[in-house]
């Protein structure tokens, strides 16, 4: 668990590459972190799974 440091950020900011798709849901897998993409508003578009190795991890 991260620890929360006066005057510092509490977060790591991380980018992924989701074929320009936004995140609609995350979800703990193991160590790993499923990433459920698709269209950010409400637009009929491609719906993918990505998978995050390790990223589920504290």
């Amino acid at each position: 668990m991260m620890n929360f440091v006066p005057d510092k950020q509490p977060y790591l900011k991380h980018f992924l590459q989701l074929d320009g798709l936004g995140i609609r849901d995350l979800c703990v897998h193991g160590e790993d972190l499923l990433i459920l993409a698709g269209p950010t508003m409400e637009l009929d578009g491609p719906v993918k799974l990505f998978s995050w190795r390790g990223g589920g991890k504290e």
